[in-house]
């Protein structure tokens, strides 16, 4: 009988340590599949949000694996941002490049600019800012938006200053430190997209694959 007990009680004992083994293992694989849906959703949403700031531009490649990253002090401080170079059948159409100022009212911009290749904007948004709601926060308009008057800016055909130091670009009264700071950002990257256009021809994926 007591032989008989020790028996049940070790087969107890590997269903239990089968049991758990099975559901860590059911856990596991849930959370596999789960984090590589949450993956593929983010990366669709970054196409779809990148594809929204090449207005007008035709591309037939993935922009999320036709990145690069870069870094120079004037633009993006100590940080490495994204380029996404959009191309039709291999020929480059367009890019849409991450940068930022420091030079905001409430600390650093950052910014999503996409460029012709030939150095003219296609279209500028904002995705980080801390600036004063009511008033620097107007550059986190979009359609119809302080921003829309950079699309078809380039070095040649604006001056890149607010229209209070001499320059082509609006501003709000009591709110001049945020348009000349996204305002300089722009022809900062404009410029430097001129001088090192070698460098945004970059290929492979930021995210390592």
């Amino acid at each position: 009988m007591e032989i008989l007990k020790k028996k049940w009680a070790k087969s107890a004992l590997c269903l239990s340590l089968f049991t758990l083994f099975s559901v860590s293992l059911v856990v596991t694989v849930q959370a596999t599949i789960y984090e590589k849906y949450i993956l593929n959703s983010q990366r669709n949403r970054l196409q779809s949000q990148l594809a929204v700031m090449l207005p007008g531009i035709s591309f037939n490649n993935n922009l999320i694996k036709s990145c690069g990253l870069y870094s120079d002090p004037a633009i993006t401080g100590n940080e490495k941002y994204q380029i996404y170079t959009a191309k039709m059948n291999d020929e480059i159409t367009g890019y849409v490049i991450q940068h930022k100022t420091g030079a905001g009212y409430g600390g650093d911009i950052v910014l999503l600019t996409s460029i012709t290749p030939d150095g003219d904007i296609l279209k500028v948004s904002v995705t980080r800012h801390n600036e004063t709601p009511g008033l620097g926060d107007l550059i986190l308009q979009t359609a119809g938006g302080w921003l829309d008057q950079f699309t078809g800016a380039n070095l040649s055909n604006r001056k890149f200053a607010v229209k209070k130091e001499g320059g082509d670009f609006t501003y709000t009264t009591g709110a001049t430190i945020t348009p000349r700071a996204v305002v300089n950002a722009e022809k900062d990257l404009l410029e430097y997209f001129l001088n090192h256009k070698r460098r945004f021809e970059l290929e492979g994926s930021c995210n390592g694959d």
